[in-house]
């Protein structure tokens, strides 16, 4: 009978918890996105050559490092590796989760987008480094670089990851340096100014 009734205390606090949780709403990080109760909330990590960010209710916490040099290796209690249609990966988790079932549910919610806009910023800073489109893991259209002074350091279009059509190059006093012509990225013309 004992046995009983803290089966059915454990089973009552199980669905306690489970209806507890609030609604679900999407979380956009840019290249993907996940699905997460509304007390869920996303923030952001500084790191170099890749995207780190995550998601918190306050008590629990995953995150995330996504690029093209993504190990697998991980020290998460539960988690995620994918690679998506290219060269990208990401490696998701956290350690000392207390709801499993919340973060496995948020975990296996991961969906790609096929295109969004990336801007990364100078390590410590918000002062832009770039700005770029990305179509299905490849750069397209408009790229935009700055000096950490804020200056413009080159303006042009990626067409399938390959400089295409005229790029401008500036010094770091915004005066223009150099206009390049490209086609697929091969150089067609150059001038110097």
């Amino acid at each position: 009978m004992r046995s009983t009734l803290i089966i059915l205390f454990f089973l009552a606090n199980s669905l306690n918890c489970l209806s507890q949780t609030d609604s679900i709403s999407t979380i956009d990080f840019g290249p993907f996105y996940v699905k997460a109760p509304q007390s869920w909330h996303k923030f952001t990590m500084k790191c170099i050559d890749c995207f780190c960010a995550g998601l918190t209710n306050n008590y629990d916490t995953l995150d995330f490092i996504y690029g093209n040099k993504v190990s697998k290796e991980t020290n998460s209690t539960v988690g995620i590796y994918l690679k998506d249609r290219n060269k990208y990966a990401l490696n998701f988790g956290g350690n000392n989760i207390k709801n499993k079932i919340i973060a496995n549910h948020i975990l296996n919610s991961v969906h790609f987008n096929k295109t969004y806009v990336d801007t990364v910023y100078f390590p410590g800073t918000r002062n832009i480094f770039f700005i770029e489109t990305i179509d299905k893991c490849r750069k397209t259209g408009l790229y935009r670089e700055y000096f950490e002074n804020g200056n413009l350091k080159s303006v042009g279009n990626y067409l399938n990851d390959d400089e295409n059509g005229e790029w401008k190059y500036y010094g770091t006093d915004g005066s223009l340096n150099n206009v390049i012509l490209y086609k697929k990225g091969e150089v067609i013309a150059s001038t110097m100014h």
